[in-house]
């Protein structure tokens, strides 16, 4: 779930370049597309994600929860990162 809520975010961030870069007459449009992005990946944080991690600290289960969160984060990063500079390399 962390890996899904990474790859929204970074989306919001990079879609709207990508945008900008592809349909230039609608920049300040496209613009917006990342901040309604953001918000449907932060609704999922705060039902999936939060959720999980405030059970894993009732349990005192954090550190296994922890590693799957910033593992999670990074290989979302690292795909959207990879994705994004084989569009950039493409046009």
């Amino acid at each position: 779930m962390t890996l899904f809520t990474s790859v929204i975010f970074s989306l919001s961030l990079t879609a709207p370049i990508l945008g900008a870069i592809l349909v230039p007459e609608f920049r300040l449009s496209i613009s917006y597309i990342g901040q309604v992005i953001n918000f449907f990946g932060t609704i999922v944080v705060l039902f999936f994600v939060d959720q999980i991690l405030f059970r894993a600290i009732d349990h005192q289960e954090v550190n296994d929860v922890i590693m799957s969160y910033v593992t999670g984060r990074l290989v979302g990063f690292f795909l959207i990162g990879i994705l994004f500079l084989c569009i950039e390399q493409s046009l």
